[in-house]
């Protein structure tokens, strides 16, 4: 990683993405473009002075910011700003700055008819997003890496090699082990009825994994362990990332951004709404 773009949480307290950004910094040269927020709805007063208010609030949390980077050892001069369309701005400066990165602290309190910044950076941002939680399970442990392993996508297909190659390359760094998920979708209707043949969908999927691992072994991938389980997506990655106790989850993200998107929910955001893993997401 050659520039990361890091948004700053909000208050004067602990940040784990500042933190997770100092540790990524630590580990190899990286440049990292810090941005606080700022946006309060402000009393519609003639007597008050709303522009010196606004630059008020400015410098305050300025000034609090500078004290958080202080403290995670990180020498950056952090750009704040009154903007409240977090995501659309994130999402044009990280083009604008042609960074590598854009890291998170991962919020879960909104409600569906409110998508979540998290949510709209994934869908919206053309560059991979880190989602670092408030809390994870483990501070160390496993890479798993989400593969899609039915489609018959080109671009899907380079995407599964993308994720592998992201998710090996933490791996490497940080002298863990290398897990990869292929969660076979299965309806729980044809299940109950008796249409879907849990057994004859693994064995597919088997057979596909060990072409999957055998292109991977060509690129100088090995050493992974491949888990194959039935079910809906979303329960399925958070389960594995459970069971091999993952620091950090890799997963291609296709954002719907429709009707159907916000209530659904794509396996990405329907994942980061259940594990307490990092969360990395990667665009096709």
């Amino acid at each position: 990683m050659r520039h990361i773009l890091v948004i700053a949480d909000a208050g004067s307290g602990n940040s784990p993405a500042l933190r997770r950004a100092a540790e990524m910094q630590q580990a190899e040269p990286t440049r990292l473009s810090v941005i606080g927020f700022v946006h309060e709805v402000l009393p519609h007063d003639p007597q008050l002075d709303v522009a010196a208010l606004r630059e008020a609030l400015l410098v305050q949390r300025r000034r609090q910011l500078m004290r958080v980077l202080q403290r995670y050892g990180i020498d950056a001069t952090p750009q704040v700003l009154w903007e409240k369309r977090i995501a659309e701005w994130v999402s044009a400066e990280a083009v604008k700055l042609g960074v590598d990165l854009v890291v998170k602290t991962g919020h879960r309190s909104e409600t569906w008819h409110h998508t979540p910044t998290d949510w709209q950076l994934l869908r919206s941002c053309p560059v991979p997003v880190l989602i670092v939680p408030q809390r994870a399970w483990h501070t160390r442990g496993a890479i798993l890496a989400a593969v899609d392993l039915g489609t018959r996508l080109p671009a899907k297909r380079a995407l599964n090699l993308a994720i592998v190659e992201a998710a090996s390359s933490m791996a490497r760094n940080a002298g863990t082990e290398l897990h990869v998920a292929y969660a076979v979708p299965q309806s729980p209707v044809l299940r109950d009825l008796g249409v879907s043949d849990r057994r004859r969908l693994i064995d597919a999927a088997r057979q596909r994994a060990d072409q999957f691992t055998e292109d991977l072994r060509r690129r100088g991938i090995d050493n992974i362990r491949v888990h194959i389980k039935a079910g809906t997506p979303y329960k399925v990655l958070v389960s594995l990332a459970a069971q091999t106790k993952a620091h950090t989850l890799v997963i291609g993200c296709v954002g719907r951004k429709a009707l159907s998107g916000r209530i659904i929910g794509n396996t990405a955001e329907r994942t980061l709404g259940l594990a307490k893993t990092e969360l990395l997401a990667l665009k096709p």
